[in-house]
């Protein structure tokens, strides 16, 4: 199949496969007459080659529009100094909205969602030590939250194209709320550590029995 499309894939660029034909095999009894029957046979798959005027209509079908609250991870001065072209998001939630997951998770796991429990989640977050998630503390005003505390997930990476988000602020004319640093680069280097784990193959034995000579 794929030799086949090489040969076609300048007109028909996209495949797309589609429901399978269910195997039917064909008998003749005599020389006029024909009859049909389902065999317990895999199905016959079947792939179309999309033609190029209707690659644009195929594409739109594969989009799925979603509403999320998200915070910018590209670099502040890829950004200032114009240097990308998209921008990379992911998404972000309120600590009380996380903890409903949470709860619902451990409960399907068959933990207990204690208090205790939850209050080391967290620990474990903050201190780095759950490597796709990351806090944001919380925003206060004249001793009034603005922001509640927020938990950032790197599991979800979003790319949108910077015209586009910069169409939609602008729409929208809404107050965005900004990172200081350090606390920016200290969400950076979260996100970075996260991408930049190796796993080894062969891990170190952990044994640190010290031999006597």
């Amino acid at each position: 199949m794929g030799l086949l499309w090489e040969k076609f894939k300048p007109d028909y660029p996209i495949c797309k496969e589609v429901a399978p034909l269910s195997a039917v095999i064909e008998k003749y009894d005599d020389k006029t007459q024909a009859t049909f029957g389902f065999q317990e046979v895999p199905p016959l798959p079947r792939i179309w080659f999309i033609h190029k005027s209707d690659e644009a209509e195929v594409l739109e079908g594969l989009v799925k529009a979603v509403a999320a609250d998200v915070v910018v991870m590209t670099q502040a001065c890829d950004l200032e100094h114009q240097k990308v072209s998209n921008v990379i998001l992911c998404p972000q939630i309120p600590i009380n909205e996380y903890y409903e997951y949470w709860k619902s998770d451990m409960e399907t796991k068959g933990y207990n969602p204690s208090r205790r429990a939850w209050n080391r989640h967290c620990n474990e977050i903050c201190d780095g030590f759950l490597w796709n998630l990351s806090m944001l503390n919380k925003d206060e005003y004249k001793g009034e939250t603005r922001v509640d505390i927020l938990t950032v997930n790197f599991h979800e990476v979003f790319t949108v194209p910077r015209s586009f988000l910069e169409s939609l602020l602008a729409q929208r004319g809404q107050e965005r709320h900004r990172l200081l640093p350090p606390y920016r680069e200290h969400l950076s280097q979260a996100f970075a550590r996260f991408f930049m784990r190796v796993g080894l193959p062969v891990p170190i034995e952990k044994n640190w029995e010290i031999q006597q000579q």
